[in-house]
């Protein structure tokens, strides 16, 4: 068993009513905050708390969805008003003060904090982020299809066993690093209170229960105990990262080593409801697969429910597309549908049907580029193109022979 120490360095400072964070990147933070909030609320009963992000640095999906979290704890319970300053337009539209909920109707799902109180929400939330990633970027087989399982999971084990009226979650990507990062936090009863309610589990401590819970078939009754042990096996067969924090214990989980620790002095901000953090990130371009890690087939009905009867893929660029205008668009729908036949070994069929033009450059980006990269014959092995007018098919043949010409 390991033992750590929060408080070595210090991320954050108090002046007046104000938090300053100076690192948005490290665990410590967290606890830093809480003592911090505690301090301004419980010592000195301040009810207007500024947040003060200007020299936070870069952003990491965990501690921010944590320091969120706590934040809505205390607006919930004691009434505080959070004022925040950043220094950059990504934390404005990180939903730090407000979070994005599924009534917003926002498309772009990724780099902001959501916030959900059923399964329903949290099924809603999770083809939301998949969506989004599935256009950010290509992703090896079985990635997106071991993700979208995984996210639910987690979000859903805050619904049935946290005991918290709402959970938080936050997903970002690297395309450089092909990093895949979610965080999901609740202020809920945390793992070990969840597991002494069924009475077939006696955890001595947090780090105890933490490390039943990672197991195959432990739940605390109203679940099947697959979420946890089935992220811990894909973390493993894909070769990247979890961490748990529930209470006072913590986990870290790789390819290479599984260390449960204790914190010995981790100030918490809630007793009866020490909150969980899971923390996670898939490498986007090692091949992963459900029916490898959980043993279960996964059926993905959101994509399947764009077959039709020749058992095709048909990706109708009318519904899916946001405009033929941009090649930035064209970008995010070709690596989708790259995505879709990765994860269905589909046909796809590109259908511009209702389409009436697109731009050079939108055709350049999604149809000239993708036959260039794949070669011709494995194009039309994988895609066909249907329904085009004559303009649209005017324009896609000239992007092909210029970016012929160009790679002469």
């Amino acid at each position: 068993m390991f033992h750590h120490s929060y408080f070595k360095s210090h991320n954050t400072r108090i002046f007046g009513n104000c938090i300053y964070f100076y690192n948005l990147t490290k665990q410590r933070v967290v606890p830093e905050f809480i003592v911090s909030l505690n301090r301004l609320v419980k010592k000195f009963g301040h009810k207007e708390i500024e947040l003060n992000f200007e020299n936070a640095g870069y952003v990491y999906a965990y501690p921010i969805t944590t320091i969120v979290g706590i934040m809505h704890y205390f607006k919930t319970e004691y009434g505080i008003n959070f004022i925040i300053k950043t220094g950059s337009s990504f934390l404005n539209q990180l939903g730090i003060i407000q979070q994005y909920s599924v009534k917003d109707g926002v498309f772009d799902s990724l780099n902001k904090i959501w916030i959900y109180n059923n399964s329903d929400e949290a099924n809603i939330i999770t083809l939301k982020i998949i969506k989004n990633i599935r256009r950010h970027l290509p992703c090896a087989v079985g990635v997106l299809d071991t993700c979208e399982w995984a996210l639910y999971e987690v979000m859903d084990n805050v619904i049935q066993h946290s005991g918290a009226k709402n959970g938080f979650v936050m997903a970002s990507i690297s395309s450089k690093n092909k990093i895949l990062n979610i965080c999901v936090f609740d202020y809920g009863v945390g793992i070990y209170n969840s597991l002494l309610r069924s009475f077939a589990y006696k955890p001595k401590n947090d780090a105890d229960a933490i490390s039943l819970a990672i197991k195959e078939g432990v739940t605390s009754g109203s679940g099947q105990g697959y979420g946890l042990s089935g992220l811990t096996k894909i973390i493993n067969k894909n070769g990247g990262g979890l961490t748990i924090i529930s209470g006072k214990g913590g986990l870290r989980y790789d390819r290479i080593k599984q260390e449960v620790f204790n914190f010995e002095d981790i100030i918490l901000f809630n007793k009866n409801n020490p909150s969980t953090t899971v923390n996670f990130y898939l490498k986007t371009d090692n091949e992963t697969s459900i029916e490898d890690t959980i043993g279960k087939h996964y059926a993905n009905i959101e994509l399947e429910s764009l077959e039709n009867v020749n058992e095709e893929i048909v990706f109708v660029i009318k519904d899916q597309a946001l405009g033929t205008a941009t090649r930035s668009e064209a970008e995010k729908i070709r690596n989708e549908i790259i995505n879709i036949h990765r994860s269905t070994n589909r046909f796809v069929v590109i259908d511009f049907w209702g389409v009436a033009i697109i731009s050079s450059s939108f055709a350049d980006e999604l149809i000239a580029k993708m036959i260039f990269e794949l070669g011709y014959i494995q194009f039309q092995y994988i895609f066909k193109i249907r329904n085009t007018n004559s303009s649209i098919s005017s324009i896609i043949n000239m992007a092909i022979e210029k970016r012929g010409k160009r790679n002469d």
